[in-house]
Order: C-alpha cells, then sequence, then structure tokens
C-alpha cells in the first residue's frame, strides 16, 4: 500500500494558544513513539523566521492510508481535535494535505535533539505533465540530491493532487547543509515553487530500522 506523508500549517491566536497545541502534540508523540509503528515520522516544528510566535508546522508519514485513519482515533489526537474544536485557540483554519508518496530515499534517521533542519517546497505541475514520467524524474533527482547534497537524511517527494503540486520534504542533518540544498534546488527555479525552512522541535524524524518497534 502507498505511503502517505501528511503536513499542516496552523496559525494560532496568540502564543499563549500555540503553546496549548505543543502541549497536545507533545502528548501524542509520547504516545506515538512506542505504540504506533507505522507511524513512521512525527514532527512538530517552528518556522526558523518566527517573529509572530503563532504557527507551528506538523509533518506526518503513515505508512499506509490504515495507519492513519488508525491514529485519528487515539486518544491523544482526539483530544487536540477537542482542543482545535472548542478551545478557541485557532487564528484560521488548517491548512492540510495528505499526499501519497511519489517517492523517498534515507539514511539513518537524525534526532531532534541535534537540531536537524527541514525544507518544505511546494511546485506547481505542469499541466501537460505525465504522472509516470514525473514520478520517474523525480525517483532519479532524488537519488543525485542524496548523493550530490551533503548532510542529506531524507528526501521525500509526493503528489499533491487536489492544489495540483509536487510537495518536497527534505531533512537535513544540521543547517550547515540548508545553502547547499538550496543552491541545487531551489535557486534558479522559475516555476514559482514555494519554499519554508523550519525547525523541529519534538517528534521523530523517523524510525530506526533497527529499532524493535
Amino acid at each position: 500500500m502507498t505511503a502517505i506523508l501528511t503536513t499542516a500549517r496552523l496559525v494560532f491566536k496568540d502564543s499563549a494558544a500555540r503553546q496549548k497545541a505543543i502541549d497536545a502534540f507533545h502528548k501524542i508523540i509520547e504516545f506515538t513513539t512506542p505504540h504506533e509503528p507505522e507511524v513512521l515520522q512525527y514532527v512538530c516544528a517552528l518556522p526558523v523566521d518566527d517573529s509572530s510566535r503563532t504557527e507551528i508546522y506538523m509533518i506526518e508519514e503513515y505508512a499506509n492510508q490504515a495507519a492513519s485513519d488508525a491514529h485519528l482515533t487515539t486518544k491523544p489526537v482526539q483530544d487536540l481535535i477537542q482542543l482545535f474544536t472548542t478551545g478557541d485557540v485557532l487564528a484560521q483554519p488548517p491548512e492540510v494535505h495528505n499526499c501519497p508518496i511519489i517517492t523517498k530515499k534515507t539514511s539513518s534517521p537524525v534526532p531532534i535533539s541535534s537540531s536537524p533542519a527541514i525544507v518544505l517546497m511546494n511546485i506547481p505541475s505542469k499541466p501537460d505533465a505525465s504522472a509516470t514520467k514525473e514520478a520517474e524524474k523525480w525517483s532519479e533527482l532524488s537519488q543525485i540530491v542524496m548523493k550530490t547534497v551533503k548532510g542529506v537524511n531524507s528526501f521525500t517527494v509526493v503528489e499533491d493532487r487536489g492544489a495540483k503540486s509536487t510537495r518536497v520534504e527534505c531533512v537535513l542533518q544540521s543547517w550547515d547543509s540548508v545553502a547547499a540544498y538550496q543552491e541545487f534546488m531551489v535557486d534558479g527555479r522559475r516555476d514559482g515553487a514555494d519554499l519554508v525552512k523550519i525547525r523541529p522541535t519534538d517528534g521523530f524524524t523517523g524510525r530506526d530500522s533497527s529499532s524493535k518497534l
């Protein structure tokens, strides 16, 4: 079954409201880490340029749709949903994208404690692009990125059919690698790609293959 990547941008009314959500996400992570092995990535992150102090980015990867559906039924997630629906904390509706993964290349996961960098890109799809050819192109490019850019931990590409775009998540071992990645992937683009740099604060960037989970 196809793996799923969920990305969400959440904007809160103020820093206090955001902290309530951060606390709720921490409880989810505490539950998910030992109990949901098919949740392959779960990251709570803040924008690098965070002058407003009101945003959170969430990144979740599921082995399949069933794992995503099961995660939604857990008590910590239901508590978060209740906070969002009755707690009067959100400044606007969440911006959520649930997308099938086209390709993913990865090395050993990096711990959040080491302050990895995450770069998110959203690239408009070409109107006449073949889905098969696009998947092949991104599969080839992902291998090149892993070999060429030092410090890339994982490179994940998804198809966002609703937004008619391709989304890319790159986890880098440190912020020292961001400039080289941006030069390789972003600089000189003419396709209107959007770029967001975020700093993970909680969760895990991937499952260690040697884990007993």
